[in-house]
């Protein structure tokens, strides 16, 4: 059974257990909802009524924000993938924040980001009958998947904060350049930093692997200068913006083929 707990004037702990339902498709709320511990899965109903899972989200993410934004509807059901912990925050906080004088100042830089994020929001819906689009998730393989990063070059043992290897078993991954600017932490989410010093090939928000129904796929997120991903461009200039890894030994170069910047990718199901 959930359970709430105040924290804040505008926020308050609610806890979920397994299974159970955090916000339903087609109820009408906005309140933003960030993970504390746990796991959560966001699925969506397509017109046969399947249920598509979209993302599998943890600890320090954020969901509820789009009918907090929309004014709308909710648009996913979200549900506790293990014993959740949530905190939510009612959205006058923000009315409160505008009031600030800092407030004042980022306002129409939230007002510009929460438009365009109508405008996508609007063109997905114009997509939902392509699953391509949700990357659901087998969620007991997923479980399984196990990434090696490895640093092939002095450049990327920096990166990695001298270490020759990096492991990872959290995804969707999200990877990115690390910066010391607190407001960076505002438009950049990442669960694994790259170290990177000027003139930047690293962007703060640069690519991410996501599982597949079976596969992991390799994604851009916008970065300036790509990833080649065994022999291919991906992002930067290129229009090619995903591709599927390989199971086993992946060659990763951030930033094109003359960067220093250089890895190798082992993908496994332990």
């Amino acid at each position: 059974m959930s359970k709430k707990e105040k924290v804040f004037q505008y926020s308050y702990i609610k806890t979920f257990s397994r299974g159970e339902i955090v916000i339903r498709e087609g109820e009408v709320g906005d309140d933003v909802y960030i993970i504390r511990k746990g796991q959560a899965k966001i699925v969506k109903t397509d017109s046969q009524g399947n249920e598509l899972v979209i993302d599998i989200v943890s600890e320090g993410k954020v969901f509820g924000e789009m009918g907090f934004i929309l004014e709308e509807a909710r648009s996913r059901t979200v549900r506790a993938l293990t014993n959740l912990e949530v905190e939510i925050i009612n959205p006058r906080v923000f009315g409160e924040l505008y009031k600030l004088e800092f407030g004042q100042l980022i306002r129409p830089i939230i007002q510009t980001m929460a438009e365009r994020l109508r405008f996508t929001d609007r063109r997905l819906a114009e997509l939902e009958t392509e699953r391509i689009f949700y990357a659901p998730v087998n969620e007991d393989r997923q479980k399984g998947w196990s990434l090696t990063l490895r640093a092939n070059s002095a450049a990327a043992v920096e990166s990695l904060a001298g270490k020759s290897s990096v492991e990872i078993n959290t995804f969707p991954l999200y990877v990115g350049r690390y910066s010391r600017r607190r407001a960076d932490d505002l438009f950049h989410s990442n669960n694994l930093f790259l170290h990177d010093d000027p003139p930047y090939t690293i962007s703060r928000s640069h690519f991410s692997i996501i599982p597949f129904h079976n596969d992991l796929y390799f994604y851009d997120r916008g970065s300036t200068l790509g990833t080649i991903v065994n022999g291919e461009q991906v992002g930067g200039m290129s229009r090619q913006k995903k591709t599927l890894l390989k199971f086993g030994e992946n060659d990763l170069i951030i930033g094109g083929e003359k960067s220093k910047l250089v890895y190798k990718l082992v993908t496994r199901l332990d």
